[in-house]
């Protein structure tokens, strides 16, 4: 199989999927048996990196990962909630596969473009916060009774979940000051804005000034994160976190 990833992406996924691991182990010991592929966003987006956005029945599979292809298949395509156990195998054989490679795509890639291909996602990141922000100035401050609809219930749910692991993310990272994006100030209103909001969720009624602070906090961690390459995990889920607080408010407003 041919590894079209570039070093700087196969060393970002590396760095992602360890979250995505922890809340799984998280789920397991909750005595839950089944995640759904759209919890573990960073398992996901490196399924489809490493083997392109296709069934996965029709992809020359490593034989060092050793995987169902219909498992890795629910990742690509977003499909039906897979077992705990094999969530966990996934993202531990996906981890210890990119290592086996990491040395031929480095050798590949020498004196490559990976740096423009680099540039690029990084631009395309920031033309999505971009339209975020832009969304958001059109948001009014206000109570509004949360109906909860299926609709809002798993948006919801979703984002309560992403909320509580972008905290725990800020709360726990042994990254020295000098390689932060963030002052300890900084990271100490970044917790407390998000606890808020977090809280305010399970209420029957929310104020959606005080979610575009949130999200308009999230979008901040996203570009400094970006700006000054560090802590790249971080500043996804805070992307995650501000789409979906504006899925929600757009979801309350129809």
């Amino acid at each position: 199989m041919e590894h079209d990833i570039s070093l700087d992406r196969l060393h970002e996924i590396l760095e992602e999927i360890p979250i995505d691991l922890e809340l799984i182990i998280e789920i397991k010991d909750m005595g839950e048996d089944f995640v759904g592929p759209y919890q573990l966003p960073f398992l996901s987006e490196a399924c489809q990196d490493i083997f392109g956005y296709w069934s996965a029945y029709g992809t020359d599979i490593p034989r060092s990962l050793t995987m169902p292809p219909k498992l890795i298949n629910n990742f690509i395509k977003d499909f039906d909630d897979v077992h705990v156990d094999d969530a966990k195998m996934m993202a531990e054989r996906l981890i210890s596969y990119l290592k086996s490679i990491e040395g031929q795509v480095a050798a590949k890639q020498l004196g490559s473009t990976s740096g423009v291909l680099r540039q690029s996602k990084d631009s395309s990141g920031e033309n999505l916060r971009r339209e975020m922000e832009n969304a958001f100035n059109n948001v009014e401050a206000g109570w509004i009774v949360l109906e909860r609809s299926d609709e809002v219930g798993v948006i919801i749910a979703e984002l309560s979940g992403l909320l509580g692991r972008i905290i725990r993310t800020v709360k726990t990272s042994n990254l020295p000051q000098n390689a932060r994006s963030f002052s300890e100030l900084e990271m100490a209103q970044i917790i407390a804005i998000l606890e808020t909001a977090l809280n305010m969720l399970k209420a029957p009624l929310v104020e959606r000034g005080l979610l575009k602070k949130a999200a308009d906090k999230l979008s901040d961690v996203g570009r400094k994160t970006a700006e000054k390459k560090t802590e790249a995990a971080l500043g996804k889920l805070a992307d995650l976190g501000a789409k979906l607080i504006l899925k929600l408010l757009i979801s309350m407003a129809s």
